[in-house]
């Protein structure tokens, strides 16, 4: 008679791509109001489940042009993207004249092999006339504003040249 072995029966096991990484968000909150000439502060905060923080740009809605921060270019052994998945940061502004800006603060994160994200928070800021006195208090209303991925195409970062 024939004597069955062990068996070698295989076993497949299926192989699950990992989920999509969540796309970069960016918030940010400041007053709804400020004085001319007295600096202004805002707080931008982004998260991204796959890049890592490169860069960020600020649009004043001013003469004052577009501020740029903190790129990193892939040279070496370095890579762009090496900064934290997430964070926040203060920026800060003075205007010279009374009126209503919008404010554009975006955040670009990246690899240096792989594709980068940008996305932007717009608020909304009232520039009042300069108080007779400093006695005056200061506004004290808020703004919040959040972005997903690309949903500001007109506020691009311009890097910078170096690393920094």
């Amino acid at each position: 008679p024939h004597q069955a072995g062990p068996s070698s029966a295989a076993t497949a096991h299926a192989v699950r791509p990992a989920p999509p990484a969540a796309p970069l968000e960016v918030t940010a909150t400041g007053p709804h109001t400020a004085y001319v000439g007295q600096p202004v502060s805002f707080t931008v905060r982004w998260r991204d489940g796959a890049g890592a923080f490169v860069g960020s740009s600020q649009s004043w809605g001013d003469d004052s042009g577009l501020g740029a921060s903190r790129y990193v270019r892939c040279h070496g052994g370095q890579t762009a993207g090496d900064g934290p998945h997430s964070g926040s940061s203060t920026e800060s502004h003075t205007y010279q004249a009374a009126g209503t800006y919008t404010v554009v603060l975006a955040v670009v994160t990246a690899g240096c092999h792989a594709s980068s994200e940008q996305s932007a928070a717009t608020l909304r800021l009232t520039v009042l006339p300069a108080p007779a006195s400093s006695a005056s208090p200061s506004p004290s209303s808020s703004a919040s504003a959040t972005a997903g991925a690309g949903s500001d195409p007109a506020a691009s970062p311009v890097p910078s040249t170096g690393v920094g």
